[in-house]
């Protein structure tokens, strides 16, 4: 019969898709669920394995494990695919998956923006937020070791843990970031990575109960220079019609991917960013809790017919508030040299509103730690002191930003709201960099950059670019006597401009600094110049800053 084959043809794809890592029989399996269970009305007539039968017999298959920790592999992704639409169709999923099978799938997981971890993201999500699964059966990614810190957590000596059994549970991620991927993540910042990982059309046509009903439907777009609020991918909220999802709606046509690559390991900022920010409440709350207890050294919960000494307790918690203390600034340092702040720093120019808050909180726990008198016993911070001055100059310009905003609504009878600006890209780019060039006295650019910062003298020292291209005119156009440093100080704006114009509001920003004008300018000045004085590298950096301006937001103007 007809049944029959569909699921012998189910059984042979996956044997060989699985066995053979074939991902166009893998392919093949999730087309069929696509086009049976995912349409607007489910075919019943064809009683072939259900979606959840099928995540089984993928779970159970001999070489799950050796395909699943197969990185970057094209049959991997497409069983990432595959595993997202059997729980994505499942109509009522009573099984988890299992903490050692997923854990198998976190082995060839990157934390990055690749397609295949954004598929993984987006399976471990739809687990989550999966209301008829036991909550006792539930498992979160953020408490799964991920990559290659599966095999070195375990050796993790007690001695690293921060001195408290606490710190064991976080050692692993500050192990594994990696500087080198922050700084490549900082340069060129995906704008468009949302906190909460989204569905991916081609492969999810449908709506879930989770799901915006208006994501992708129109391209983002830029209000004020200091307003974005329009910009949000959760507000709209969903009907109960869509939020069923025996309903299903096929979206075709308007619905736009952001497309990144199979071997893209620049960082997810909507995965790592929230981590960062779980790491340090983790221990501030120990911190916080510690000093919120009463003068007795006893906390609310305390009974009064418990025998108590008030001495020896006084002293235990004074003990043990300094402990929890100390260990939060060292981990806040530790994820300091890991490029931390600038990253989230960085992510204040995210397209998502949700993940600006949370970048937000992340900058406000590192200022905390930075002005806490246990960091200044922390004898290999050293750039503490300047790494406060650029993150409370930030937090003052943003501060400015509000009251003017605050001003501004209040003058038109407006009421008060939460929100997180959203920065141009070139500016958060600004910023990020004075963060790992500020630490390091050696860096070429190290007096120019400290020079930048200790010249606002405005509102307390506020950054007051925020929304703005900074240090164009100081960089580009310097008069030093020193030749190099001119060139080297033009050369890093140049740089700056390249990397940090990811769209028509930053090059918005850069118009309203005459930023165009003065490269055009400054081409027709090295075409009059003698051939042979023309700096080559110099020369092409700056075509390709132009070209950059064109193409994202400029090409009107030139």
């Amino acid at each position: 019969s007809s049944i029959s084959c569909l699921q012998q043809l189910v059984i042979i794809c996956l044997k060989l898709g699985i066995g053979s890592e074939n991902e166009t029989c893998i392919q093949i399996v999730r087309l069929i669920l696509t086009s049976i269970y995912g349409g607007e009305t489910v075919v019943a007539d064809l009683e072939i394995f259900s979606p959840g039968q099928i995540q089984s017999m993928i779970f159970s298959h001999s070489h799950f494990e050796e395909l699943a920790g197969r990185a970057s592999s094209p049959a991997r992704k497409e069983l990432l695919a595959l595993l997202v639409v059997c729980i994505s169709l499942d109509q009522n999923p009573k099984e988890c998956a299992g903490t050692v099978n997923m854990s198998k799938l976190l082995v060839g997981f990157r934390g990055s923006i690749a397609d295949d971890d954004r598929l993984l993201r987006r399976l471990f999500y739809l687990y989550e937020v999966s209301s008829s699964i036991n909550k006792n059966e539930r498992f979160f990614m953020h408490n799964m070791i991920w990559g290659d810190s599966q095999q070195c957590s375990s050796n993790q000596s007690e001695t690293q843990a921060f001195g408290t059994d606490h710190g064991h549970h976080w050692e692993w991620f500050i192990e594994v970031i990696d500087v080198q991927r922050v700084r490549k993540t900082i340069s060129d910042f995906p704008i468009m990575d949302p906190a909460r990982p989204p569905r991916q059309p081609s492969i999810e046509s449908w709506l879930n109960e989770d799901d915006d009903p208006g994501e992708g439907d129109s391209e983002l777009s830029i209000g004020s220079s200091e307003d974005d609020s329009s910009i949000d991918f959760y507000d709209n909220p969903v009907s109960d019609e869509k939020k069923n999802r025996t309903t299903r709606k096929m979206r075709k046509g308007k619905l736009q991917e952001w497309q990144t690559g199979s071997n893209d390991d620049r960082y997810s900022p909507g995965f790592i960013v929230p981590l960062i920010l779980g790491v340090l409440e983790s221990f501030a709350e120990l911190a916080d809790h510690e000093d919120d207890t009463d003068s007795k050294g006893k906390d609310s919960s305390y009974s009064e017919s418990t025998p108590f000494n008030e001495e020896n307790a006084d002293a235990s918690n004074d003990a043990r508030s300094t402990l929890y203390r100390e260990t939060f600034t060292k981990v806040a340092y530790r994820l300091s040299q890991k490029g931390a702040i600038a990253l989230s720093v960085m992510a204040l120019s995210s397209k998502c509103p949700e993940l600006r808050k949370i970048a937000a909180s992340v900058i406000y726990r590192f200022i905390q730690a930075l002005r806490m008198e246990e960091a200044h016993g922390i004898t290999a911070w050293r750039s503490r002191p300047q790494i406060n001055m650029v993150v409370c100059s930030l937090q003052r310009g943003l501060m400015v930003s509000r009251a003017r905003r605050l001003s501004k609504n209040t003058e038109n009878g407006e009421e008060e709201m939460l929100h997180i600006p959203m920065l141009p890209a070139v500016s958060a780019l600004f910023l990020a960099r004075s963060l790992m060039i500020i630490p390091r006295p050696a860096e070429s650019m190290y007096g120019a950059i400290n020079k930048f910062y200790l010249r606002l003298d405005n509102n307390g020292g506020a950054y007051a670019d925020c929304f703005s291209l900074p240090g164009f005119m100081t960089l580009f156009g310097s008069v030093q006597e020193d030749t190099d440093l001119v060139r080297r100080e033009r050369l890093w704006i140049l740089h700056l401009l390249k990397d940090g114009t990811l769209d028509s509001y930053c090059y918005k920003v850069a118009a309203g600094r005459h930023a165009p004008e003065l490269l055009l300018s400054f081409v027709d000045a090295m075409c009059s110049r003698n051939p042979q004085d023309v700096d080559e590298y110099e020369c092409l950096l700056l075509l390709d800053t132009i070209s950059v301006l064109v193409e994202r937001g400029g090409a009107s103007s030139f």
